[in-house]
């Protein structure tokens, strides 16, 4: 199956107004999502996320589209080479976090997992996981919805040292936390 282009539906003939162009964008984009999925392929779920937000661009007015997000703040986790629990100096971080979270008020948090190349893929999957999910579990006991935590795991693919080292190793098993608002001046709007 080819890439669907969604053309603006508002340019399409016959539409009077945006509610009907929003109606006929859910509608392509829903006919879309079930081709997909019927096709028997796998689909990244961002490229349906993306064909989603095409057809709500078009049909939103421009004053109401939405400005991209910003990270309001950022910080790492480390942990121990082949494990998912949380030493004292992460603890500490995510209380830094926390603290911050109460400062910046963010409307979602990411914990992004991350290993050393020493695992299989497999394992390394599972263990990014794992730890992202341990960040997530902390912040919602100290009082985070969890529904505005968003985890997941990068295993070994994204290394911010070289794994030839002790020390390099040490700073790819980490979990990447960010604090995400919106952008600057949208309160005042």
């Amino acid at each position: 199956m080819q890439n669907a282009s969604i053309p603006a539906p508002a340019a399409r003939s016959g539409i009077q107004t945006r509610a009907e162009a929003y109606c006929l964008s859910i509608r392509q984009v829903r006919v879309t999502v079930v081709a997909l999925l019927h096709s028997g392929k796998v689909f990244a779920m961002r490229h349906i996320l993306t064909a989603l937000s095409v057809c709500l661009a078009c049909a939103l007015p421009a004053a109401v589209r939405a400005e991209p997000a910003k990270v309001q703040f950022a910080t790492e986790v480390f942990f121990d080479s082949g494990s998912a629990r949380l030493s004292a100096d992460a603890v500490s971080i995510l209380d830094q976090v926390v603290s911050k979270s109460g400062e910046l008020a963010p409307e979602l948090i990411m914990a992004i997992g991350h290993t050393d190349a020493l695992l299989s893929d497999a394992r390394a999957q599972t263990l990014s996981v794992q730890r992202a999910e341990a960040v997530k579990k902390y912040l919602a006991d100290k009082g985070f919805e969890r529904i505005r935590i968003y985890t997941e795991g990068k295993a070994k693919r994204l290394p911010v040292a070289e794994n030839d080292t002790r020390e390099g190793r040490a700073r790819n098993n980490r979990v990447e936390v960010q604090l995400v608002g919106p952008r600057a001046g949208a309160a005042e709007q």
